[in-house]
This record gives structure tokens, sequence and C-alpha cells, in this order.
């Protein structure tokens, strides 16, 4: 009996890490999408830091004007409950993203869910969070054993490139110039 001319030729199904099994090339073909969760965890430590500092303002605004310390009540509880929970989970997440801890990556994806949210800036940082935690190179990095692969190669680093470098020096230049613009109107 003929084979089937028109059969689709058989291929046994080869898994990702059966390419690539040395622990050096696992860490270069992932150092990218590393260095971009740690750069999500420190904005989200960042945003934690500008939480604290809205909590602050809720209790300096009622000081400045004279009344002196009163308690919160009502809606103003619930403002500083919401506020409480998103510094504890930025803070929380993004130190586990910084570290590259697996527990991260569920509470990483509820917070780029949430973002999403906040539309519009917050809609694109929070997809951008998703596909960093849902991409499987971000599912890898998270996982358990990953961990063992980066003690097994500490002499690899990311190197920050030099245009990053200098696109963040003109934005700081350009807001500390706004600031000062601003201060002699």
């Amino acid at each position: 009996m003929e084979e089937n001319p028109y059969k689709a030729p058989e291929v046994g199904e080869v898994q990702a890490e059966a390419v690539i099994a040395d622990p050096e090339r696992i860490r270069q073909v992932h150092l990218k999408h590393e260095a971009s969760l740690k750069g999500m965890g420190t904005l989200l430590i960042l945003g934690a830091v500008l939480v604290a500092i809205s909590f602050v303002g809720l209790f300096a605004v009622p000081m400045s004007s004279g009344g002196g310390i009163s308690l919160p009540q009502g809606p103003e509880l619930v403002i500083i409950g919401v506020l409480l929970v998103v510094f504890v989970l930025q803070a929380v997440v993004g130190v586990g993203l910084r570290r590259l801890a697996p527990w991260s990556w569920i509470p990483g994806i509820i917070v780029a869910g949430l973002s999403i949210l906040n539309f519009p800036i917050g809609s694109l940082i929070g997809g951008y969070f998703l596909y960093l935690l849902l991409a499987p190179k971000g599912r890898r990095i998270l996982a358990p054993d990953y961990r063992e692969i980066m003690r097994q190669t500490p002499h690899i680093k990311y190197r920050t490139p030099v245009w990053l470098w200098v696109l963040l020096l003109v934005i700081v230049l350009g807001v500390v110039g706004s600031l000062v613009w601003l201060g002699f109107d």
C-alpha cells in the first residue's frame, strides 16, 4: 500500500527548554526581559512612594488651614483605605518584581490589570506590564527554577544602552527646567 501524499508530515513536539539546556544561554536569551520586569518593579515602588506622599497630603491640608488635626470621616476614610491598599500592593509587588520572586507573578498581573483602568497612560503602562508578565519569557523568568539559573550565572549582567541614559537625562532636565520656569512666574 502506498503512503498518502497529502498527509501532513508527523513531527514530534519540541519543548522550548529542550532546545536551550545551557544556563548561560537561557540567561542571555531572557536578560532583556529580566531587566524590563525589574524596571516594572521599580516603577511600582515609585508609584507606592507617590501614593504615600498623597496619603500624607490628606493630613497636611487640614493642618495648613489652621484647623489642627482632624480625624477623617466618611468618604475620607474610604479614600484613605483605598490609598493604603494601593500603597501596600504596589510596594510589595514592586519589591517582589525587583527580586524576580516567583510569588510576584499573580499579584503583578492584578496590579497591571488594575492600572489598565487608569486611562490613558495607565492603560498603556498596564498593557505593557501585562505583556511582560504573561509572555512566555516573563513566565519563565518568574518560574521557581529560574532562580537557580540566576545563581549559576552571576557574571551575566544587563547593560543599559547609552541612548536610554541620554533619554532619561533629557526627561529629567526637561522636568527640572519646567519647574524652574514655573517658579519664575
